[in-house]
Formats: C-alpha cells, structure tokens, sequence
C-alpha cells in the first residue's frame, strides 16, 4: 500500500498531472477500497502546490488559463454525473499569497463509473478518478471497454496477476509496480486503439523504421561475350540491400 501511494501521487500529480501517462483512472479492488480511499485522501491533502521552483513545493501550476478552465470544467462535469469530488483542488492553499500562474490542486472523485466524463476523456490536470471493482477481471474488462489504450499499471505481490494484466490489458505500455509505465529509449512508446495516430511508435525499432526507406535491387549478371545470362552455378547473383 505504501508503494502504491507514492506512485500515484508522483504518476498523478507530477507536472501537475499534465502528461501522457499520468495516472487518471485507477481501479481498486473492493477488499482495500476503504482503506485506499482513506490513505490518498491523507497523502493528497499533504501535497503542497505553488512555486514549481521551490524544492519545497512538490506540485506547480497547470500551463494556461485555458488549462485550468478546462480542468475545473471536468471537475464540474463529475459532479453533475454523480461522481462525489473526496478532494476539490479548484482553491489550493499556497504558501506565499500572489504567486503568479493557474494553479489547480490535487483532486480526488470516488464512486466514479467507467461511463462518467471524467472516466472517459483525459483530463491532462491532477484530478484522479477511483473506481471500485470486484477483482482484477473488472479491471481488464475497464480498460477493454475504453477508446483509449495508452498505458496501464498495476500494482500486486501475485505473480499470476502480474502475466495475466500484461497478456490481457488492451494497452501498448505495461507498469507493474510502478507509476509510469514509460519505457526506455530503446523501446518502443506508444499507444494503441484511440492512442496512436499512424501505423509507428515513437523510439525503438519503430522509430528506425519511420525514418527508413526501404529498396530492393534485382540482378541478373550476363556473360559480356555470348550476350546471354551466365550460367546459374557460376557468375550468377541475386542480391538485395536495405537503405536507410
């Protein structure tokens, strides 16, 4: 639970939330709902906002006004849908009266359903939606169901679990245990479903192969004295290189 916590925070309300795979959803299965709820809103409420350059300040504003309009606008919307906001983060306590910049503060729905706005579309703020499932089936059937197939995580000790979530989850990036499923340059990134606009990921193998041009020569070699084709056991070749 201690991990779980602090990877949600950091996935959550890191860069005010403002990233592609920034925790949004997060499914619990009802035996810790409870004691889920209880914790984040505890950890939430000590998240402190203001000034991004001040080391002391673990979360910073959001980009624009727009941003923040945007944000309350969502905050709004799972209200009127039923939702019940455990943590409104639209009039966050600074530190220092008049900072400069759109802050919003960390915000927190339970009793949110995977048809609620705030479940369906990406907020891209630090508003996180808590949904309660009977076991990990309910999750995976969650993710199935949903347009968007970017990046999902899960956190457990089972080892069943683990390769039944990476097997199944409808995603193009896995987290076991951690926060941001992310992974190294040399892999690739990206989505899948609504997620990915093209045929390519972005870094690995597919980001060589969208910068390459593929080209395929066909040679036949032919004797220069008897102006016909030399004889297949001898001079003959057939080749084909790849140019990048």
């Amino acid at each position: 639970m201690d991990l779980l916590i602090e990877n949600v925070l950091m996935s959550g309300y890191g860069s005010a939330g403002q990233r592609c795979l920034a925790v949004s959803n997060i499914a619990v299965v009802e035996e810790i709902y409870d004691e889920f709820i209880e914790r984040l809103l505890e950890a939430s409420k000590n998240v402190t906002v203001g000034d991004a350059m001040n080391p002391d300040v673990f979360m910073g504003p959001v980009i624009s006004a727009k941003a923040k309009e945007r944000i309350h606008h969502y905050i709004d919307l799972g209200i009127e849908a039923g939702a019940k906001l455990a943590l409104d983060g639209r009039n966050p306590e600074l530190p220092e009266a008049n900072q400069d910049g759109y802050f919003v503060g960390p915000t927190v729905f339970t009793d949110v359903t995977p048809c609620m706005p705030i479940a369906k579309d990406e907020i891209f703020g630090p508003v996180l939606s808590v949904m309660k499932v009977g076991c990990i089936n309910g999750g995976l059937r969650m993710i199935r169901n949903h347009e968007m197939g970017n990046g999902a995580c899960i956190f457990t000790q089972n080892s069943y679990y683990t390769e039944k979530f990476i097997n199944e989850a409808d995603v193009g990036m896995i987290g076991v245990n951690v926060g941001v499923c992310a992974p190294h340059p040399y892999l690739p990134f990206g989505g899948i479903k609504g997620s990915l606009v093209g045929n390519n990921k972005v870094q690995g193998k597919d980001a060589i192969d969208f910068f390459t041009q593929n080209k395929v020569a066909t040679i036949r070699t032919v004797d220069p004295k008897a102006g016909q084709p030399a004889a297949a056991n001898k001079d003959s070749s057939v080749r084909s290189c790849v140019a990048g």
